[in-house]
């Protein structure tokens, strides 16, 4: 075989490995990304969050599960059966990091050009992901609550509407005037629920938990907790400025002018002024004991990675479109949410706007240590317990220190077996 035809043989089939190999790569499938989400589409930024995060990573293919009523059922029998989303939301953040199924997100935070615990407000971030100091979750949505009010119901009782520096006499005071039973209109409507009532207490300096999340006993039965619980049970039992329950169709008391007052968080406004698109109202920070300091309770939901992904890379590249600059802007165009993002806020003009403003003042006020953050059977176990025993306390049928001294009795004895 001569020189020349050797040469042409080899060129042939080198050439032809460098096309094949080509067409490998061409072909070669895309990374797939599951993320799981616990709304449905409608209104939902999170689509045109993760169509942009697509466009800029052709690599990757993200499916998004929208949850419905089962979303957690489905999410803990995914992580238990080693079939979870590789990203999905979550907020009861030590519950699954003490099980192990929450990625670490330090190192990948230490190399994001996005991504950066200080991008965030400060007092959202332990909220929405942070357990003994560490990241696992990366804010979506959150809400502090305030109390919004009806203009319409204060300019007809002639009260000029309330500052953020009111004290809860002061807010007694208002709520009075602002009943009557007789047209079934009452002051306020706030919620019975250890989670959503706990800035009363703590403005009040009780609390339900130790620090430490080892201990009620102490805390729960010391009389600033047994104070503040017994002030938000006389609104309804003793002051009658709160409605009973069943009183009012669930949910209509505000719009229709029942309910002068509600304290709620950032997710009501779109609901209120769908209801009533004449409704007048404005919003402000609660109201604190005098000479105490105000906390305020943060809602909040963080995006985290599922410790077994097989691209936690690719998954992190994710959470900076969503919990970065881009999925927060996108929330903010699209109504869905609060920036968790201090930067965006400005950037959207909030601080000027009369209806998001007050939940961004109630920001500084947050206390960052939740009851939920600080022991992971909180939510599932010691919570149910408080709320059954307080309810006594809420219906009048016991004094609220009857209420927690009962509840102390029955979780004290779990706390202490848990630390054994």
């Amino acid at each position: 075989m001569s020189k020349r035809k050797t040469l042409y043989i080899r060129t042939v089939t080198l050439l032809t490995i460098f096309v094949l190999g080509s067409g490998l790569v061409g072909a070669q499938e895309k990374i797939k990304l599951v993320l799981g989400h616990w709304d449905g589409p409608e209104g939902n930024p999170v689509p045109t969050i993760v169509e942009r995060f697509m466009e800029d990573h052709p690599n990757v293919e993200v499916e998004i599960q929208y949850g419905t009523y089962d979303y957690f059922d489905k999410l803990v029998i995914g992580l238990i059966t080693n079939s979870a989303p590789d990203v999905f939301l979550w907020w009861d953040f030590p519950m699954l990091v003490d099980e192990g199924f929450l990625e670490d997100l330090t190192p990948f935070l230490e190399k994001s050009d996005v991504l950066s615990p200080d991008l965030y407000f400060p007092q959202v971030l332990p909220y929405s992901g942070m357990v003994d100091g560490v990241i696992y979750g990366l804010p979506h949505s959150f809400t502090p609550r305030v109390v919004l009010y009806n203009m319409d119901r204060f300019d007809e009782v002639g009260i000029v509407y309330p500052s953020n520096d009111w004290t809860w006499d002061e807010f007694v005071n208002i709520a009075l005037k602002l009943t009557d039973l007789d047209e079934r209109k009452f002051a306020f409507s706030f919620d019975t629920g250890i989670y959503g009532n706990a800035g009363y207490i703590w403005s009040n300096g009780g609390n339900l938990l130790s620090p430490d999340g080892t201990r009620v006993e102490g805390y729960a039965d010391r009389p600033e907790t047994i104070d503040a619980y017994q002030w938000l049970a006389d609104l309804g039992n003793r002051y009658r400025v709160v409605p009973y329950s069943g009183e009012l169709a669930s949910g209509t008391g505000f719009p229709s002018g029942h309910i002068a007052m509600v304290d709620t968080g950032h997710w009501a406004l779109a609901m209120y002024q769908e209801q009533s698109p004449g409704l007048r109202f404005g919003g402000v920070i609660p109201p604190h004991p005098e000479g105490k300091q105000l906390e305020t309770v943060i809602h909040s939901s963080g995006w985290v990675v599922w410790s077994q992904s097989k691209h936690p890379d690719e998954a992190v590249q994710l959470l900076e479109y969503l919990s970065g600059p881009v999925g927060h802007g996108e929330m903010v165009r699209m109504d869905w949410a609060l920036p968790a993002i201090p930067s965006v806020a400005t950037e959207y003009d909030l601080w000027n706007n009369s209806m998001k403003r007050p939940f961004l003042d109630a920001i500084a006020y947050a206390n960052t240590l939740h009851y939920f953050v600080r022991n992971p059977i909180w939510s599932n176990t010691i919570q149910p317990i408080f709320d059954s025993e307080l309810a006594a306390a809420f219906n009048g049928s016991q004094p609220a220190e009857a209420a927690l001294r009962a509840a102390v009795e029955r979780v004290q004895p779990i706390l202490d077996k848990q630390r054994r």
